[in-house]
């Protein structure tokens, strides 16, 4: 067994997942044996010289491509209709032939986009949350899964720097209830034994800022992870209200963006070091800030990543436009030349750093509102997404805060008939987070435009005030 998995080679190949529910032990053993050779040398990528991890990359194209065009309909379809033959695509460069694929396009006809293969049999879905406005359910197979986790050795060294033991270190999460953090944990504990990971605690961000506080406080963490947004917000309040912080001793934001403002509130008033860890649902591991604060390393060899002009054709170096990437890792739905919808640059000037991966600079993904309540607390956007999410007849929505207790609600469902059974009910649940004096008018909507770069603003809070 451990000879066939040592030549694997250079980038190992998927582990057999197809395993019985009734041999569920051997899956998990199976499971847990890849996550840690999967981890062997991962520290060192970054630094590879660019033909080693052009190498690394092309040949995960490669096989992504021929997993494509045996097992996933629709790329079946796409080879067979433009006469492309999938063995003559054997670089990233080649991969870019294909056409560009858009959220629009998976959420048409998702299915389509899913493997078929047996690998893929157990993939797990996880709903995007929104940010074109309107959700979709991406499959991740639990070998990538899995994958991923030792991938995340690859910033171990940027902890470290800060003291971070990762054998005893404690990390504390803030997000929202049933969120996909949450749902890779339980995959974790359900295809591997004894999963790479420290010891870790879950808060709310539902949860008052006193009460997140004291988490923090009791279990003091190392590291601390969360929404962009939200830990802006959150550090913003600990500095103006002069509230006691143990500090970790880094913290590590994702999903959205920070801005500037809120990294100078959390490095120079509080003393903590930020990073980021840019990833989305359809791409787990994306890209990753570095103690040079440049820019973003792509991780090239798992999610290569270009940039495309309005036109659909490739930007030149620094020049800005959409982000395109394909995920190499993921078996369950296939994404191929994906428009992610966020907006950034490659850079091709070397960091500081010495890591050799390239960088998005100028990244403007989600700078999401959080709404401030008159009571002091602030509620993330996803505490909205969490409500709206549990109908899905809605299409898209839309909260808009007129005044401190007072919002809009903008509802694209099928028919008046459907508005009119869920906006009642949906008005209802957020007055009961906002406060028994908020008011939630609902409002029907064919449809509601897209901002810039297919972006969409769910919610549209007043100008912060956080004290």
């Amino acid at each position: 067994m451990a000879a066939r998995f040592l030549a694997w080679g250079k980038v190992p190949s998927r582990p057999a997942f197809v395993i019985l529910r009734s041999t569920k032990w051997f899956a998990r053993l199976h499971g847990n044996a890849d996550m840690y050779l999967t981890a062997i040398g991962q520290r060192r990528i970054p630094y590879l010289s660019a033909d080693a991890l052009g190498e690394r990359r092309d040949a995960r194209v490669r096989r992504m491509v021929q997993h494509a065009a045996q097992y996933v309909p629709h790329y079946r379809d796409l080879f067979r209709a433009r006469g492309i033959d999938p063995a003559r695509i054997r670089t990233f460069v080649d991969l870019q032939q294909l056409p560009l694929l858009r959220k629009a396009d998976v959420r048409a006809n998702p299915n389509s986009f899913r493997s078929e293969a047996p690998v893929a049999r157990y993939s797990i879905p996880f709903l995007t949350s929104g940010s074109s406005g309107a959700p979709l359910n991406v499959y991740h197979d639990p070998a990538s899964l899995l994958a991923n986790m030792a991938f995340g050795l690859r910033v171990r060294p940027l902890l470290e720097r800060h003291g971070v033991n990762r054998a005893a270190s404690r990390q504390l999460y803030i997000g929202y209830p049933g969120s996909t953090l949450q749902t890779v944990w339980r995959a974790h504990d359900e295809w591997a034994i004894a999963p790479m990971r420290p010891e870790r605690c879950f808060v709310s961000l539902l949860e008052p800022i006193e009460s997140v506080l004291s988490a923090i406080n009791r279990f003091r963490p190392d590291v601390l992870y969360g929404y962009g947004t939200y830990l802006e917000h959150f550090a913003r309040a600990v500095y103006s209200r002069g509230l006691f912080l143990h500090p970790p001793r880094a913290i590590v934001y994702g999903a959205e963006v920070m801005t500037e403002q809120g990294r100078r509130t959390i490095e120079h008033d509080l003393g903590i070091p930020v990073y980021s860890d840019y990833a989305a649902v359809e791409v787990f591991k994306l890209a990753f800030s570095c103690e040079a604060n440049r820019g973003l390393h792509v991780h090239e060899d798992l999610s290569p990543t270009w940039i495309a002009r309005a036109n659909g054709h490739r930007a030149n170096s620094g020049e800005r436009g959409e982000v395109v990437v394909s995920n190499l890792v993921n078996h369950g739905t296939v994404l191929l030349n994906y428009c992610l919808g966020d907006v950034a640059a490659v850079s091709t000037t070397p960091c500081p750093c010495s890591r050799t991966l390239p960088m998005l600079t100028d990244l403007e993904g989600r700078v999401e509102d959080t709404i401030v309540l008159p009571d002091g607390r602030f509620l993330h956007p996803r505490a909205v997404w969490m409500i709206v999410r549990r109908r899905p007849s809605v299409i898209r929505y839309q909260l808009i805060q007129h005044s401190a207790l007072s919002f809009e609600l903008r509802l694209v469902t099928p028919d008046e008939a459907t508005f009119a059974q869920v906006a009642p009910q949906i008005s209802s649940d957020l007055e009961a987070i906002f406060g028994a004096d908020s008011n939630v008018e609902s409002t029907f909507h064919q449809d509601l435009p897209l901002g810039p770069g297919g972006k969409f603003r769910m919610v549209v809070a007043l100008p912060s005030r956080v004290q």
